[in-house]
């Protein structure tokens, strides 16, 4: 398990501590010898929402809602009316019907709900202060200048 990692140059991948990246054959040497495949980043959240537990986070313009485990899950819509089922939302403005799995206007089913997913738990902020990674992710400068995660832990 690798527990460090470095930025490559080419502002795109990232290798572990103590091996070098390769940029022309796309590998982390240790030495004279390839050890591994680099690492592809992923893009940095920009902006969350924090949910009422404290720890888990949406993105910017979902919802926090509590699932039926008692965690909390982001509604894919922002300002979401959340369902007593512990599974769905509504938009702000209608109800849900849990019998129809329908948001209602009034006495009128006027969509299919939405389904939740989990909320992010906890979360590396990047230097530009704006860019942040899940917990257990890397921040990586990109090439552009903005930030990236590198899949795996910098401790």
């Amino acid at each position: 398990v690798f527990n460090h990692w470095l930025c490559c140059t080419d502002g795109k991948h990232c290798c572990p501590e103590g091996t070098t990246c390769d940029v022309s054959s796309g590998k982390c040497n240790r030495g004279d010898m390839t050890a591994i495949d680099w690492f592809k980043k992923v893009p940095a959240n920009v902006g969350s929402v924090k949910c009422p537990d404290g720890q888990s986070e949406c993105k910017t313009g979902q919802t926090c809602c509590k699932l039926a485990s008692g965690q909390y899950g982001c509604c894919p819509i922002p300002k979401a009316v959340c369902c007593t089922d512990g599974k769905h939302c509504c938009p702000e403005g209608t109800t849900c019907d849990v019998s129809s799995g329908k948001c209602n206007r009034g006495e009128i089913a006027v969509m299919d709900w939405f389904e939740k997913v989990p909320a992010n738990v906890g979360s590396v902020k990047c230097p530009d202060g704006q860019s942040e990674c899940k917990t257990g992710q890397t921040c990586c400068k990109l090439a552009s200048g903005q930030y990236g995660c590198c899949p795996i832990p910098k401790v």
